[in-house]
């Protein structure tokens, strides 16, 4: 098994902290939560380019966190 795997698996290969782990929604995988947070910042249902500007915003903000 790649160690990548492993770590998204098994408590005992995690890399991330047990305090970022346990802020994680347990109800929901992680790209559903992205989108959920996408349509909240950005609205449903938009204009092509719309929607496109938005997301690079969206993207840009996240990627400087």
């Amino acid at each position: 098994m790649l160690p990548a795997h492993a770590s998204m698996l098994f408590p005992s290969f995690r890399i991330m902290t047990l305090e970022l782990w346990n802020s994680l929604p347990a109800t929901t995988n992680a790209e559903e939560a992205m989108h959920w947070k996408i349509y909240a910042a950005l609205g449903k249902f938009l204009a092509l380019l719309e929607g496109l500007k938005g997301l690079y915003k969206f993207a840009e903000y996240y990627s400087q966190l």
